[in-house]
C-alpha cells in the first residue's frame, strides 16, 4: 500500500500530497492517479475546494482519462452536442443527446441526437440521405458537452432547404445584421 501523507498550511489552506512510495506509479506511467500526484507535489498546491475526490483522492474531472458523462440516472439528461465537418471545421449543427441517443451513435457510426420537439431518437439524415459519418467524438473538459467531427453524407446538414431543393451546409446560413435583420451568408454552389 503507497504511503500518502496530506499536509495542510493552516495559514493559506492549501494541500500538499506528499508520495513516499512510487507503487503508486509501478510500470504504468499513464496511471491518472500517479498524473495526479505529481500536478499536486511537483508543480503547486491545489486551493483545497478545487479538489474533487475520485476514488479516494483528490483530482478534477478535466484530468481523468475516464469518461465521466453524466445522463442522469435515468439516461434522459440531454447533453449539447456541436456537429463540426471533420475536413472544413465548419460547425453544422447544434443538437442534443441522452445515453440513447450517445450509445447509438458510437454503434452506428452515425450522428444520432435527441429530438426535443418530437421526443424521440432522431439520427440526421434517414429520411433526406444526408447521413452524417462519425469520425471522432470528443468532450469538452468538464464533460458536460459533446463535439462529433463528422463526414457529410449527403449533399447538406440542414432540414432546411435553399430555393433550388437542396439543404444548406450548415444550419447556420444566416448572419444578424447591425439592423437587427438576418442575411443569408451560405454562397449558392
Amino acid at each position: 500500500m503507497p504511503l500518502v501523507c496530506i499536509y495542510v498550511e493552516p495559514s493559506s489552506l492549501y494541500v500538499k500530497l506528499l508520495l513516499f512510495s512510487f507503487l503508486v506509479v509501478g510500470n504504468n506511467p499513464n496511471n491518472t492517479f500517479a498524473k495526479a500526484i505529481y500536478m499536486l507535489t511537483c508543480q503547486c498546491a491545489e486551493p483545497v475546494d478545487r479538489l474533487l475526490p475520485v476514488e479516494g483522492i483528490g483530482m478534477r474531472r478535466e484530468y481523468t482519462d475516464r469518461l465521466l458523462l453524466d445522463f442522469g440516472d435515468d439516461g434522459e439528461t440531454l447533453v449539447p452536442v456541436v456537429t463540426q465537418d471533420a475536413e472544413t471545421r465548419e460547425v453544422l449543427i447544434l443538437a442534443f443527446a441522452n445515453k440513447s441517443a450517445f450509445d447509438e451513435t458510437r454503434r452506428s457510426g452515425l450522428a444520432t441526437y435527441w429530438s426535443r420537439s418530437r421526443k424521440e431518437l432522431w439520427k440526421k439524415g434517414m429520411t433526406s440521405g444526408d447521413t452524417l459519418k462519425i469520425e471522432e467524438i470528443r468532450i469538452n473538459c468538464e464533460q458536460n458537452s459533446l463535439l462529433y467531427l463528422v463526414t457529410p453524407q449527403g449533399k447538406g446538414a440542414c432540414h432546411v432547404k435553399k430555393e433550388d431543393g437542396s439543404p444548406y451546409r450548415s444550419c447556420y446560413y444566416r448572419a444578424l445584421t447591425d439592423e437587427e435583420s438576418l442575411i443569408n451568408v451560405e454562397e449558392p454552389e
